[in-house]
């Protein structure tokens, strides 16, 4: 982990009316702010959060989309870390700190006034997602970045809080400078920014001329949200009273991370033995042969010869082993991508949860990881009725120390005991919008195709998405209006070097060619000059079409 030097030394030097901006409040019964945490604590939080999950979680396949645009693996850390570490910077701005009237005025009293009137209109029109990508992209600017590249790295903090602002919104809040803070407010600004730059080593210079293109900024945009959210978790980030410091010494990020649990990523054991003894060591079917079919075999070796990433397309019949056939690809194609896991997509929350279970139950248990963690794979069962399912409710209910969540709901710290269980649902993934992050997903059809769309923090299910290998079952069933946004994900997953796993008996070679095309358009926008040789296997009953 790199030195925070925000959180020791810099801070130090740092303005009394830096140190006395505010970026979180906590209330009494009676609704008395009684609590608070300054701007300064909760960006080194976010910052040394950002870069554990880059250390030790963050899957090896996403890291190198973000690696590819940054340059190096240096680089690409330290500017995560960088960007975490500044994504509220638009809290530090008359408009925002005029929220809450008492701790404006223990700001006045350190030396920094408001010097305005705000509104709540003005508040409304100014959040502080937005004014902290004014705020970033001025900073780089005056470091030389040209206008568009600086809005790469703008959009990232702009979009923190779910829907990046549209360009308009940025021009506009550039026109009311007296919101933004003016004098003495842009010097604790770019205080604020230099010192977080500093404590990460991020070279803004060496980044300039290099941007970083709209997959790594949609992957960085993730990992904020993450880091922003356990940050202003109070149960792992805790607040201090009001008129009080809290410790520039303390690892609270470290001590949340290892409250929270993220597990390490699944690291998958690529396998040189002969199809029938991996059909054998992976599935337990009863009353089926002890040896593979030919669409298995197709399949598994397309999966060990094929370049990655890229799509294989498996057709037979029902009842061939399909389902089989595309778990034997997944192991194999995430152990050669990085891949941390896969996401099984479906038509129906019937078959969706016959798949969760035959995955859980009969293949999970089996399947070897490479990780230093162990057996502890998390799982997700994706869609709007999961909790009816009894099998994802008895992993949702293994649970233990209570963790109060920022909706007043309770989560779950501890995780079951890794030599004992395959499987498991962690407490902060339950929500809809994180349940993508999970190693192993299965869910309808709907829950891949919100990736094309419009949605807010649509950021975590491509975070979540550019991690693992894809399965798309009956990929033949989805009208036109659905393929639409079907071939919009495949373009994203492309882009992501995703490989991708198409399951259909009846898959018209119009349609094929319509997905393959989404695809190749996705992989023509990778930066890594490898992924231009990607392919498109296709195999069926027979083997290698």
């Amino acid at each position: 982990m790199l030195p925070m030097s925000v959180v020791r030394g810099s801070i130090q030097g740092m303005s009394e009316s830096a140190r006395w901006i505010w970026a979180k409040s906590g209330i009494d019964d009676r609704k008395t702010i009684v609590d608070w945490l300054p701007l300064w604590r909760h960006l080194a939080d976010s910052a040394e959060i950002a870069g554990l999950l880059w250390d030790e979680w963050l899957s090896p396949q996403a890291r190198r989309v973000v690696v590819d645009a940054a340059g190096d693996e240096e680089s690409a850390g330290r500017l995560l870390r960088f960007l975490a570490g500044v994504h509220d910077i638009g809290k530090a701005t008359p408009v925002f700190q005029s929220k809450v009237p008492v701790l404006a005025e223990q700001l006045r009293t350190h030396g920094l006034a408001l010097g305005i009137d705000v509104s709540t209109e003005d508040r409304r029109r100014l959040p502080h997602g937005l004014a902290g990508q004014v705020l970033i992209e001025d900073y780089l600017a005056g470091r030389g970045w040209r206008r568009t590249t600086a809005r790469q790295l703008g959009a990232v903090i702009g979009g923190h809080h779910g829907i990046p602002p549209e360009l308009s919104e940025v021009e506009a809040a550039t026109l009311r400078p007296a919101l933004l803070g003016q004098g003495r407010w842009r010097d604790v600004q770019a205080q604020l920014i230099a010192d977080v730059g500093r404590g990460t080593g991020v070279d803004l210079d060496r980044l300039r001329d290099r941007g970083l293109g709209q997959p790594a900024a949609v992957i960085a945009t993730g990992i904020v949200i993450v880091a922003d959210w356990l940050a202003s978790n109070a149960s792992l980030c805790a607040l201090v009273p009001v008129g009080r410091q809290p410790s520039d010494e303390s690892d609270r990020g470290r001590h949340a991370w290892e409250r929270v649990r993220l597990p390490r990523p699944w690291s998958a054991v690529e396998t040189h033995v002969d199809a029938d003894r991996l059909f054998r060591e992976r599935f337990v079917i009863a009353g089926a042969p002890a040896h593979a079919r030919s669409v298995q075999r197709a399949a598994l070796g397309a999966a060990r010869e094929s370049d990655v990433p890229g799509v294989i397309v498996i057709e037979a019949p029902m009842g061939e082993g399909k389902t089989e056939a595309a778990l034997l690809a997944v192991e194999t194609l995430a152990a050669r991508s990085g891949a941390s896991g896969c996401f099984v997509a479906l038509p129906t929350q019937a078959t969706t949860n016959a798949m969760f279970s035959r995955i859980v139950d009969g293949w999970l248990p089996h399947l070897p990881d490479a990780s230093s963690g162990g057996r502890r794979h998390t799982v997700a069962l994706a869609h709007g009725r999961a909790l009816l399912d009894p099998r994802f409710r008895a992993l949702r209910d293994q649970r233990s120390t209570g963790i109060h969540q920022d909706d007043g709901s309770v989560g779950v710290a501890g995780v079951p005991d890794p030599r004992t269980v395959d499987a498991y649902v962690h407490w902060w993934m339950l929500n809809r919008k994180k349940s993508p992050l999970a190693d192993f997903a299965v869910g309808t059809i709907d829950q891949l195709l919100f990736a094309a769309l419009q949605a807010r923090h649509l950021a975590l299910r491509h975070l979540g998405l550019a991690g693992k290998v894809v399965v798309i079952d009956e990929v033949h069933a989805y009208d036109a209006y659905m393929s639409v946004y079907l071939d919009r994900v495949l373009e994203w997953l492309g882009a992501y070097g995703v490989s991708v796993v198409m399951l259909s008996a009846t898959l018209p070679a119009a349609a094929r060619e319509r997905l393959m095309e989404a695809y190749r358009k996705g992989i023509a926008a990778m930066t890594a000059p490898a992924a231009a040789s990607a392919l498109i296997h296709r195999v069926g009953s027979g083997g290698v079409v």
